[in-house]
């Protein structure tokens, strides 16, 4: 067991090292905000010189994505019907075979990628075969070897397929299941013969896509020099791995700040949804890791694809739903709708072609008019404020630029935007979304900022702002209310309100005077609470601060009295409940505001307000008349502070009074005057 002395000694370290609550204080002061945001400031300017050039010559306008030498599709040319017979490895006995290489069906083929009649009639080939084939010409290999470009990307495919290179089987595969794209590496000899390079590529339509040869998403097929295709490469890492990867993981953080912002604030649901949406878009990004689509079949992706599509769209009309305050019976009405539909398509898809149909319609159809639909609430509720008075108006504000962004995301989701091809959409394909969702997310955090500011103005107890409020304060409640009498009426209401403003100040100044905490401050009552934590003995703290306040209120009476020449002798009446409290927090028309209730089995606030009720029969006769200050408390209150106190005998003009409430439940009640004093034997 530790020494007393350790322990001692541990205490004061702990005592040393710990900041103190006036430090704590002093944290909101603009020095340590500059400060650290400086630090910040210099440490991304510093690092963001560092990595941004790197970065920029990597994937800026430089970055040579597309092939030294483009084999637009056009130079495609098609077959969509089955050839009879088959095609062994080495076709040169098989002359019907279109990758023979002396037989000019294939390369003679009117047909070719390029027309736009090709993706109707791959998808008449379903469970059937077609070839695609090129021609690689004396003027192609010219071009290539000048700019030494001898690898050949094909790209993917979404289905099996064979390739053969004059007439001889290079390779076959499954396309789905490949992770990288299919690329040929033609040698020196190959591309400086007169003879022309003849590719023959066989597609089995059997992977349930409606385009099985997706390639290098069209005229960027090619052949590329060492320099190009390690540019290309590291656009493939970027699209299928890098990409999905940093969104995915952006995505999921700001998913669970929004939800962690709702936690304590779970009257604003949009703080939820705005998270559930994006958690959402997080996982719609995680489908396109290639590890994932390469691990599971068609169906499965095809499947998860559409219904996370539908649902981003759906949640976004949902987010502008909450946004605007909808009933929550809508709400959920709208997220019940937003569920079922997908399952239902999902259900009556008969093939993945009509998965992949449904989910290129949910792209093109359903993110805009869900977008449109979340907009006009908002801007439906927009307009109903503006007419209900100016006092809505930056609400009103919120809620039409919150639309306008909803349909801006709605118009990128839909394919209406400019950056169809290029190295800016290829890196920040994605991105736009998250850019707007960060928008969206800063107008619905402004509202909180806003809130948590407005409670930080507001005279909030630091009790209320401790993060675990306490269950049970013990002390003293102070209720007070201002006296006023003099000679001649005032002249206006603005001498009566400046009067009260004043003795409200003193009030303020006394009770903090004494550590003790103003708690409420409505017209015409002042309540002030003295914690026993803070205050050793809190029955002769309040009695302090009761002294304080009749001090100067006789002080400012007389001042007064110098400048408006009428003689002023305000007083007070107070009262006093000895118990337990505890601060809580009550919604107000939506909005958070303080408050403070009873705990334990006391009753303060009670016992203050039923002792205003007596003062008629416990004040001594004739007291009424000397406009004199008041403080009324219990005989148990009044024995305790005579206790602590011998001197406060002398200030209590009555003792052990029987009085009753309006309920008829009997108190005995005794009177304490500040200021004057008189002896407790004169009234035992």
């Amino acid at each position: 067991m530790k020494s007393p002395q350790h322990n001692s000694f541990l205490a004061r370290l702990a005592t040393l090292l710990v900041r103190t609550k006036d430090e704590t204080a002093l944290l909101e002061h603009n020095y340590y905000v500059v400060w650290r945001l400086f630090i910040a400031t210099i440490m991304l300017v510093g690092f963001g010189l560092i990595y941004f050039p790197s970065l920029y010559r990597a994937m800026g306008p430089n970055l040579q994505y597309l092939p030294d030498v483009v084999l637009r599709a056009e130079k495609w040319h098609t077959i969509y019907e089955t050839v009879p017979g088959s095609c062994a490895e080495d076709t040169s006995d098989f002359s019907s075979c279109p990758a023979n290489y002396h037989n000019p069906a294939l390369w003679k083929s009117p047909s070719n990628r390029g027309d736009d009649a090709h993706p109707a009639r791959v998808r008449e080939r379903i469970g059937k075969d077609f070839w695609i084939g090129v021609e690689l010409t004396s003027d192609i290999k010219y071009l290539a070897m000048g700019k030494m470009a001898n690898r050949l990307v094909i790209g993917w495919f979404n289905a099996s397929y064979r390739i053969w290179i004059d007439g001889q089987l290079i390779m076959s595969g499954n396309g789905w299941y490949e992770t990288e794209p299919v690329v040929l590496t033609l040698s020196r000899e190959q591309l400086s013969t007169e003879r022309p390079i003849r590719i023959a590529i066989q597609i089995f339509h059997d992977g349930g896509t409606l385009n099985p040869d997706t390639m290098n998403e069209g005229n960027k097929e090619g052949l590329y020099s060492a320099h190009g295709f390690d540019d290309y490469t590291r656009v493939v890492m970027l699209m299928l791995r890098t990409r999905p990867f940093i969104l995915f993981a952006t995505y999921v953080v700001f998913a669970l700040t929004c939800i962690l912002f709702w936690l304590p604030s779970r009257r604003k649901p949009e703080y939820f949804y705005l998270g559930f949406y994006t958690l959402i878009c997080g996982f719609n990004q995680a489908r396109l890791f290639d590890l994932y689509w390469s691990g599971v079949n068609v169906s499965t992706y095809q499947t998860t694809a559409f219904f996370l599509l539908f649902i981003e769209f759906g949640m976004a009309m949902i987010l502008g739903l909450a946004f605007a305050r909808l009933r929550e019976r809508y709400i959920a009405g709208a997220f019940f709708l937003v569920f079922a539909v997908p399952l239902a398509c999902v259900w009556l898809a008969n093939s993945n072609a009509d998965l992949q149909m449904l989910k290129e319609l949910a792209r093109d159809w359903a993110a805009p008019t869900f977008s449109l639909i979340g907009a006009l609430v908002c801007l439906t509720q927009a307009w109903y404020l503006r007419r209900q008075g100016s006092t809505h108006k930056a609400r009103s504000s919120q809620l039409v630029i919150f639309a306008a962004l909803l349909v801006v995301m709605g118009v990128f989701e839909g394919k209406l935007w400019w950056f169809e091809d290029g190295i800016f959409k290829l890196v920040w394909k994605g991105g736009e979304h998250l850019l707007l969702l960060f928008l969206i997310g800063g107008i619905i955090l402004r509202d909180f900022r806003q809130q948590a500011k407005k409670a930080a103005t507001n005279p909030v107890s630091a009790y209320h702002l401790r993060e675990i409020a306490p269950e049970k304060l013990s002390g003293v409640v102070v209720v007070a209310r201002l006296c006023s009498q003099q000679e001649e009426a005032m002249d206006s209401k603005v001498d009566r309100d400046s009067e009260g403003q004043i003795w409200r100040s003193h009030f303020f100044n006394a009770v903090l005077r004494m550590k003790g905490t103003v708690i409420e401050h409505k017209k015409e009552l002042l309540v002030a609470f003295f914690d026993e934590d803070q205050c050793p003995i809190p029955i002769r703290s309040a009695i302090a601060a009761m002294e304080y306040l009749e001090m100067t209120t006789v002080a400012s009476a007389s001042m007064l009295f110098e400048f408006s020449g009428r003689k002023h002798t305000t007083s007070f009446r107070a009262s006093i409940g000895v118990g337990h409290i505890r601060p809580t927090w009550e919604d107000v028309g939506g909005t958070r505001e303080p408050n403070w209730e009873e705990a334990g089995d006391s009753t303060p606030f009670v016992i203050a307000a039923r002792l205003f009720e007596m003062e008629e029969q416990v004040l001594p006769a004739g007291a009424e008349g000397e406009n004199s200050s008041f403080v009324f408390m219990l005989t148990e209150a009044c024995e305790e502070l005579v206790r602590q106190d011998s001197e406060a005998r002398r200030h209590v003009i009555a003792h052990d009074i029987p009085a009753y409430d309006k309920h008829k439940q009997s108190y005995q009640v005794s009177v304490y005057r500040p200021g004057k004093k008189t002896t407790i034997d004169q009234v035992a």
